[in-house]
């Protein structure tokens, strides 16, 4: 049928020369309207994820717990495609950050044949377009696959290896963060694990939880450039953390939360916490919100950047001990 179309579009453009059946190759029209919505909302936070079937079909669940990151995948789509509706789904948003995963359909020359370093250029500009209107940008390997379903004569296993080197070198030379899903998700064969997906290109859930375990701490980490931290943090305009001590590599905060007083979103570096007083929290964080009981002398240590939002939800004053490192 779309043969058909486009014979007759064709015959209709050769003999009239009106164009009546332009294709919107790039397809421009999918996010036109939601995209419209989006930018009424202000949001420092918001992560926009660009790349194809791959992100457009990411756990729903990720992004309903995460209201600032938003989706932007088509399925299908190659680099050159994601780079001419980069300005209107990504820049136009006006993101803090921009997740870009892309390349594996080019070799699967899903609009034409592409060389490598054509699908890194493609990627490139992406990159310099974002940092170019002061958007952080992630960039991410190419997923492993030794096999396309809809293409059995190609073989990609050795072209995505290549292609992850020129990612990974570029971001390391431009001080740009790369998320290596590659080596988490392949196998012995240089494709995508069996457990992990059902025809060794499309994660499965547990392919994407992966995932989300490596971007989530990465998003976190880079958020630091605009949370406040917790001695900055207060709720509603009130100081809800104090110093008891302080020195060249580490502090000491006392935070004391009455019923229905909680901590505005921020970020801690790495840090050990100690329970003087619990109580019954509602915590938000990067894999979404939930309710836990904190048990006097409760203990608990992050080795890494994280964020998050508390709320006391009970009905007694709860305070904790945090122990702070120094960058």
């Amino acid at each position: 049928m779309k043969k058909i179309k486009s014979i007759i579009c064709t015959l209709i453009f050769a003999l009239t020369g009106f164009a009546v059946c332009a294709q919107d190759w790039p397809n421009l029209k999918r996010f036109k309207k939601a995209n419209v919505t989006i930018k009424l909302t202000e949001d420092n936070n918001r992560v926009v994820f660009m790349g194809n079937s791959i992100t457009e079909f990411w756990r729903p669940e990720f992004f309903k717990e995460n209201t600032s990151f938003v989706n932007r995948g088509i399925s299908g789509q190659t680099t050159p495609q994601m780079l001419l509706r980069f300005r209107q789904d990504v820049i136009d948003l006006n993101p803090s950050k921009v997740v870009i995963l892309g390349g594996i359909n080019d070799i699967a020359k899903n609009t034409g044949p592409s060389t490598i370093n054509m699908i890194y250029n493609n990627i490139v500009s992406m990159a310099e377009l974002a940092e170019t209107h002061n958007i952080e940008v992630i960039l991410c390997s190419v997923l492993p696959a030794n096999d396309f379903p809809w293409r059995p004569e190609i073989k990609p296993a050795l072209k995505v290896i290549e292609l992850n080197t020129l990612i990974s070198n570029y971001a390391k030379k431009n001080d740009i963060r790369y998320i290596d899903y590659y080596s988490a998700m392949v196998d012995d064969k240089k494709g995508l694990r069996g457990d992990l997906g059902n025809d060794g290109v499309h994660p499965n859930a547990k392919g994407y939880i992966i995932m989300e375990d490596l971007i989530l701490p990465a998003i976190s980490s880079t958020q630091k450039n605009m949370l406040p931290d917790p001695l900055e943090a207060g709720w509603k305009g009130k100081k809800v953390c104090k110093v008891l001590k302080e020195d060249d590599s580490q502090r000491i905060l006392k935070c004391s939360f009455p019923p229905n007083i909680g901590h505005e979103k921020h970020y801690h570096s790495p840090h050990f916490g100690y329970t003087l007083k619990g109580g019954t929290f509602k915590i938000t964080e990067a894999k979404g919100t939930k309710e836990i009981r904190v048990k006097d002398g409760t203990t608990w240590s992050k080795t890494k950047t994280s964020v998050h939002e508390v709320l006391n939800i009970g009905n007694t004053t709860s305070t904790y001990l945090i122990i702070e490192t120094k960058d």
